[in-house]
């Protein structure tokens, strides 16, 4: 994945034109600036803040959501911040997940009584250990954005004994807005590097080098398909 950590930006007043295509095509990159590349596992390394709560911004399609589910599947195989004992997915579209009113709800566990029983052991613990990987901030209805069990988690974390648990979320920059002042660190996505797009391709055509080839070849004939 193509990242950068935003440093800081330049406020502009008023709004023109330019401005509102740039909301509606959810860009980050034409408004802020000081941005410095940064890798995916060096992301929790370059916040120095006692909490973590890191919102990485990206253009629908930049890999948002991929990029979510990469964190939950590296860290699963012991290949990515093992300095977690614990990685919570939360997909944010999903109706049952919006209507969770506790921890316990947003936990993957077999039965209510697992559930109950791992909530308390963050809760001991007081979340420390646990990342929270919550995919689609844009996508959670506003009235949840002030009182719900995500804007807890994200703010007010010690109201769930969960203050030293670390947040990740993902989200167009349009919709981001509100947590821009709670978070530590703010990331984004530039989209997906060469060779995972190839890998990406490879997959699609079935390892077919011919097809691969030509594909490859349409695509440096016409870069405006490749930069959209």
């Amino acid at each position: 994945f193509n990242l950068a950590m935003i440093r800081g930006q330049t406020m502009r007043y008023g709004i023109d034109e330019e401005m509102v295509g740039l909301m509606l095509h959810g860009r980050v990159s034409d408004i802020l600036h000081q941005k410095t590349s940064v890798k995916l596992e060096d992301i929790f390394l370059k916040d120095s803040a006692k909490r973590r709560v890191i919102l990485i911004e990206g253009a629908p399609g930049s890999g948002k959501s991929t990029l979510a589910w990469h964190v939950c599947q590296k860290w699963g195989s012991g290949e990515l911040f093992r300095e977690f004992k614990a990685v919570v997915f939360v997909q944010l579209r999903d109706p049952a997940i919006q209507s969770a009113r506790s921890v316990e709800d947003l936990l993957p566990a077999e039965s209510r009584g697992q559930a109950v029983r791992v909530g308390q052991e963050f809760q001991a613990c007081r979340g420390q250990g646990v990342l929270w990987v919550m995919d689609g901030w844009d996508e959670l209805p506003s009235c949840l954005h002030t009182e719900s069990i995500f804007h807890r988690l994200i703010v007010s974390p010690e109201k769930e004994n969960l203050h030293l648990s670390t947040v990740v979320i993902t989200s167009r920059p349009i919709a981001s807005g509100d947590l821009h002042p709670v978070v530590s660190s703010r990331v984004e996505i530039l989209g997906f590097t060469q060779t995972e797009v190839k890998g990406y391709f490879t997959e699609a055509v079935g390892g077919d080098t011919q097809t691969l080839q030509k594909l490859q070849d349409q695509l440096r004939e016409r870069p405006v398909i490749e930069a959209s």
